[in-house]
């Protein structure tokens, strides 16, 4: 018998040969009826051999809410008279950097247009094409020291180096993927070892990591990071991001953030304990079915493609999180795998700092964090009613926790 029949053939007992009402309300709570209070959430703090462990619960329903601030202190791109200042909807990396005067620098399709703390559009650098300074779709500026920006070309995997002014100073192929957030503000780039193993250590998958300049010269290991399984259309990708000298690591399949200095040397890991909803067979073959999109695949190909890949070994749960940003103050963002807009953040030492919940702008599209910025700034994502894209700056209201200096200043705990 299913819980569900167990359930109802209990509820009409407790109803027909039993008056009273607090046995009612425990089986309704039993089944589901009546949703149980949340639970504000708790973080408790321990030692391990040295190593700081932070533990967190009930972050979904208790977590104190952050306040995003109305109206955006600055909107860039929108439906303008000069296309110059639009972007491109086609870019699916649109994001926006800032700069140490200020100013800012977004990432458009084939472009970087640097646009004044103001708003106003300085200049565009940049075109479509596989020449130099050229670009097909730039997925990620990172920010160097002296404000050089290190360029990422999704579709080339070309490397290339721009001054603040936004004039060309080098141009390297690709040596080998690099994972979204693993530039360094010395302008490094952190990666998978060419031909590195994975293995089995304390349980989990590693795979040795190494940094590297962007011509391909390695400059030291980092050591061995944890290697998420490929799990078909469920993403468990590892995440980077720095801030300075701190590293952030996500591991979404184990729903653990380590936080290191650099080279590897962690020092603190941070442990997401909420429950995970299960991954069914039905949400297994939901989620295949959904990569589709609206592609016109015929049917018989899709279903093929569907049944190959339900044979996939699926993992037991969600992973514990999506997407990971780390602020230019040492605050890690964490998306919720499936609720996209809930953002949860964690300070400099992994101490709980709050919950953002991204609003509703324009119907169909949702809002999505591109950037995190100083002094508790955001970008986000939206569309006008005519389908332009536009970055929309906030400020939110966040308490003071724990900054990327005092992250610093623990001394090296343990090597992993």
């Amino acid at each position: 018998m299913s819980s569900a029949s167990r359930c109802g053939q209990s509820f009409k007992t407790a109803m027909g040969g039993i008056r009273s009402a607090l046995l009612i309300v425990a089986m309704l709570l039993r089944c589901g009826v009546v949703p149980l209070a949340a639970q504000p959430a708790t973080s408790t703090t321990r030692d391990s051999g040295g190593l700081r462990i932070v533990e967190h619960r009930h972050l979904r329903t208790g977590a104190p809410r952050l306040r995003l601030r109305e109206p955006p202190l600055l909107v860039l791109g929108g439906d303008r008279l000069s296309e110059s200042e639009t972007f491109d909807a086609r870019q699916a990396y649109l994001s926006v950097v800032e700069l140490t005067n200020g100013s800012l620098v977004v990432n458009d399709m084939a472009a970087l247009k640097f646009f004044s703390r103001t708003g106003a559009l300085q200049r565009v650098v940049g075109r479509r094409g596989a020449g130099p300074g050229e670009f097909q779709q730039v997925r990620e500026i990172c920010v160097m020291r002296g404000d050089s920006l290190l360029v990422i070309d999704a579709a080339t995997g070309r490397f290339t180096l721009w001054d603040s002014a936004g004039r060309l100073v080098a141009t390297h192929m690709r040596f080998a993927y690099v994972p979204s957030g693993a530039c360094t503000a010395n302008g490094t780039l952190i990666t998978r070892s060419a031909g590195a193993a994975v293995v089995s250590r304390k349980g989990r998958s590693v795979t040795q990591y190494d940094e590297f300049k962007p011509d391909g010269t390695r400059v030291r290991s980092v050591g061995l990071l944890p290697q998420p399984p490929i799990s078909g259309p469920i993403i468990q990708e590892l995440r980077l991001g720095s801030a300075g000298n701190t590293l952030w690591i996500g591991d979404p399949q184990a729903g653990e953030l380590w936080i290191s200095k650099l080279p590897l040397a962690v020092h603190t890991i941070v442990r997401m304990l909420d429950p995970r909803p299960a991954i069914t067979e039905e949400v297994w073959r939901r989620e295949i079915e959904s990569r589709f999109g609206t592609a016109p695949v015929p049917r018989a190909q899709r279903e093929r493609v569907t049944e190959r890949l339900m044979k996939v070994p699926r993992p037991a749960f969600d992973p514990a999180f999506l997407e990971m940003r780390v602020d230019p103050d040492g605050r890690a963002w964490i998306s919720d795998y499936r609720d996209r807009a809930r953002w949860t953040v964690f300070d400099a030492l992994g101490g709980l700092v709050g919950q953002l919940v991204l609003p509703p702008f324009t119907d169909p599209a949702s809002p999505q964090l591109a950037a995190v910025l100083s002094r508790g700034r955001v970008a986000l994502l939206a569309r006008t009613a005519d389908g332009f894209p536009e970055l929309r700056i906030h400020a939110v209201e966040l308490p003071r926790g724990a900054t990327r200096e005092e992250s610093g200043k623990r001394g090296v705990v343990r090597e992993r």
